[in-house]
């Protein structure tokens, strides 16, 4: 890659990085939620998902690197056109449906697409950098990915109970309390409850597919 003092450094490149930038701050936001709140979700409707968090981890750890060793057949481009979709489906699957076998291979299926796309996106992120932009670029990537992920992680558990209140008509406050007691709330409480997480799972899903589109 020539430096950037070249001025054969292509305005659609440099277009490229910034749109760059919007979609993996995207990325964040949508792994700030997959990392908190999907895994509450997951408490909620069946614990044993939980439990077994560590095992699905390996599964995603092992398909992930054979996905990667997929890359030199399928290329990159297409890995990264199939793995929002997939996760978007995955995310609504995980939402939608009560069986626990489903709700695992749907979990499994996210975190595997999601992983890919933070591992090939900056490779293919480099080809439009020159070689003295790097480091600086690559840290502002890094920097907004991990920012827009804190962002997220912060406020979008004071959503969930926000959102649990207004469809349990509870006040902020008694909402709060009440999401630290699950296991004592009624039934219409706690789907209720579940449901404000269901909300939060497709504004994941919303971000991803916003990201898909921008990325084209």
């Amino acid at each position: 890659m020539e430096s950037a003092e070249d001025s054969s450094w292509n305005p659609r490149y440099k277009r490229n990085v910034i749109v760059y930038l919007v979609v993996y701050g995207i990325l964040g936001g949508v792994t700030g939620i997959t990392n908190n709140e999907l895994l509450s979700y997951l408490q909620i409707i069946s614990p044993r998902i939980v439990a077994g968090i560590t095992m699905c981890s390996s599964i995603v750890a092992f398909l992930t690197a054979a996905s990667i060793m997929t890359v030199h057949w399928l290329g990159y481009r297409k890995l990264m056109l199939i793995a929002p979709p997939v996760t978007i489906l995955s995310i609504i699957i995980m939402t939608a449906s009560k069986s626990v076998v489903v709700v695992v291979g749907a979990y499994i299926v996210s975190q595997l697409f999601i992983g890919l796309y933070d591992i090939l996106y900056p490779i293919m992120f480099a080809s439009y950098v020159p070689k003295d932009k790097q480091t600086k670029l690559f840290t502002a990537v890094l920097i907004d990915n991990l920012a827009c992920q804190s962002v997220v992680t912060l406020f979008a558990g004071n959503f969930v109970v926000w959102l649990f209140g207004k469809l349990a008509h509870l006040k902020y406050s008694l909402a709060s309390y009440w999401s630290g007691y699950q296991s004592q709330m009624s039934a219409n409480m706690l789907s209720h409850y579940t449901q404000a997480y269901r909300v939060v799972l497709w504004l994941a899903a919303a971000m991803m597919a916003i990201a898909f589109f921008i990325s084209f």
